[in-house]
C-alpha cells in the first residue's frame, strides 16, 4: 500500500526511481523494493521519502466495529448471538479494542447504553468473568452507573439472556 502511494506520488511529480534516491538519500535500490512491495525498509527511511514527494502519514484510530460486539451479545441489532461460536477470549479481545474510544462513548448514545448494559449484566451475574475484564471498561461502568442505570434496565435484560447463550 505504501509502496503504490509512493510510486504514484513519484510517477506524479516526473521523478525517476534515481531522482528520488538523489532527492531523498535513500538508495535506489530500496526504493526499487518498496514499490514493488518487498523487504520491510526502516520507518525513518519511509518518512524521507514521503517528505521529499511532499506526502505525510496521518495514523488515526481503527473505528469501533459494532457489528462484531453484537455478535459477543452487546444489544444493538437484532442479531443472534447463538448462531456465531465466540468464546471468552473473542469477548476480551473485542472489548480491548474499545479501549481506545472510552472518552468518546457516552451513555446518552445507543452505542453507549448498550456496551454498558452489556458490561453491567456480565458484572452482575458473570461476576469472576467482569474481574478478567480490562481495568478501563470496569471503571467506565462504575464511572457511568449513576447517570445510566434507569436507561439501560431493558438492554440489560436482554445483554443478560444473549450471555447465557455465550457463558
Amino acid at each position: 500500500m505504501i509502496g503504490k502511494c509512493i510510486k504514484d506520488q513519484r510517477i506524479l511529480l516526473g521523478l525517476t526511481q534515481q531522482k528520488l534516491a538523489h532527492l531523498s538519500g535513500v538508495s535506489l535500490a530500496t526504493i526499487q523494493n518498496i514499490e514493488a512491495h518487498r523487504g520491510n525498509p526502516e520507518w525513518e527511511t519511509v518518512l524521507l521519502l514521503l517528505k521529499s514527494l511532499k506526502l505525510s502519514i496521518q495514523i488515526e484510530k481503527a473505528a469501533i466495529n459494532w457489528e462484531e460486539l453484537a455478535e459477543i451479545g452487546v444489544p444493538l441489532f437484532q442479531k443472534d448471538p447463538s448462531a456465531v461460536y465466540v468464546s471468552k477470549q473473542d469477548i476480551l479481545e473485542r472489548l480491548n479494542s474499545i479501549i481506545p474510544h472510552l472518552g468518546n462513548l457516552k451513555i446518552g448514545q445507543r452505542e453507549g447504553r448498550a456496551l454498558f448494559s452489556y458490561l453491567l449484566a456480565i458484572r452482575d451475574h458473570y461476576g469472576s468473568f467482569f474481574n478478567t475484564i480490562p481495568l478501563p471498561l470496569r471503571k467506565w461502568v462504575e464511572w457511568n452507573f449513576k447517570a445510566a442505570f434507569g436507561d439501560s434496565i431493558k438492554l440489560r435484560r436482554i445483554a443478560t439472556q444473549r450471555l447465557a447463550l455465550i457463558l
